[in-house]
């Protein structure tokens, strides 16, 4: 039993020395940089800082970076509300936690008290909970993480929307890249809109002629005030929208919709983290610059400034779609 307890010691000790000088190593909080709370847990996410952090690449606290990524696209998702955030960092804290005790077990080969303390101790250490797990509200805060499933439900309701408000910035986008040198007017919202309604008027015509007994109206026709209404609440993350729209995931998913879906995983998607922002950038500097509204660049932009834009291509449009957004900027269809 001696050489049990021993073995153990001298275990935790190795590990205790290992993160010791990694810390020295480190420096966890520059002057310039926020707390985790002043970024991610006041009125308002401070977007700016949370990516000035994530972009950092030296070592940080256990969990802060994994804590912001998830705090980062909780309000992506939904700018305009607290909620999605709150219960994003918190999921978050849970996997930290949960990895560390998976740690500490693998280390000592055991589930005990004494792999609990070398977990809360040495791995998490003091400054996580003193940093992150006591200002999310401790423990209690643990119960409200299964609400994050109805985030995921709240915006598959707006999913027309959503996919109305991408196919609008992908009209602009394209118009400035094939009609950017010509006299033509600039892209903006009630001119990406009377793009939509045209293309629903001709889908609309079309299945009529199929079947001239059908009188109802397109399914994916949106009006023009919830289009109106969700542009005004998702105005400082559009260009990040159309960035994460444009990263696929997989065949059939995109970046927005694992974000939106509120099952996002930091060891999977945090690699394209860099690509994300260089992209978002890319929209605000030739996208939204372009358009009327000047508020719309300048807070698309606003966490963006440290970033490099990196170009994307436009999103792959129909013939039918080309022609009406060919019309609609030079009068002509081709």
């Amino acid at each position: 039993m001696r050489e049990v307890s021993d073995g153990i010691i001298a275990k935790i000790n190795a590990f205790a020395e290992q993160v010791k000088t990694d810390l020295q190593h480190s420096d966890l909080k520059p002057r310039h940089r926020k707390s985790f709370s002043k970024i991610a847990l006041g009125r308002q996410f401070d977007a700016s800082a949370a990516i000035e952090v994530l972009l950092d690449d030296r070592p940080s606290v256990l969990g802060l970076k994994e804590a912001l990524f998830a705090g980062l696209l909780g309000w992506i998702a939904s700018p305009d509300s607290s909620n999605p955030v709150r219960l994003s960092i918190i999921t978050s804290v849970i996997e930290t936690m949960s990895e560390a005790e998976q740690v500490s077990q693998k280390l000592l080969g055991t589930s005990d008290m004494t792999a609990d303390a070398l977990a809360r101790h040495v791995i998490m250490g003091s400054r996580f909970f003193e940093e992150i797990y006591f200002p999310i509200g401790g423990f209690a805060a643990f119960a409200d993480a299964n609400s994050r499933e109805v985030w995921g439900y709240i915006h598959e309701s707006e999913s027309k929307v959503l996919r109305t408000s991408m196919k609008i910035l992908a009209y602009a986008h394209f118009a400035i890249l094939k009609f950017g040198d010509q006299d033509c007017p600039p892209p903006s919202l009630n001119k990406g809109i009377a793009i939509v309604r045209k293309l629903n008027s001709l889908e609309l015509e079309k299945a009529r002629r199929d079947n001239p007994d059908n009188n109802k109206r397109s399914k994916e026709r949106v009006s023009r005030t919830l289009i109106h209404d969700y542009w005004t609440r998702s105005k400082n993350v559009l260009a990040l929208r159309y960035a994460a729209w444009s990263i696929k995931v997989n065949s059939n998913t995109t970046l927005l919709d694992v974000i939106l879906s509120g099952k996002t995983d930091y060891k999977r998607h945090a690699p394209l983290l860099p690509t994300l922002l260089q992209r978002a950038r890319y929209v605000c500097d030739e996208i939204l610059s372009s358009m009327p509204d000047t508020e719309l660049y300048a807070l698309n932009v606003r966490p963006l400034r440290s970033v490099e834009p990196l170009s994307l291509p436009y999103a792959k449009l129909t013939r039918q779609e080309i022609e009406a957004v060919t019309f609609a900027f030079t009068g002509n269809t081709k």
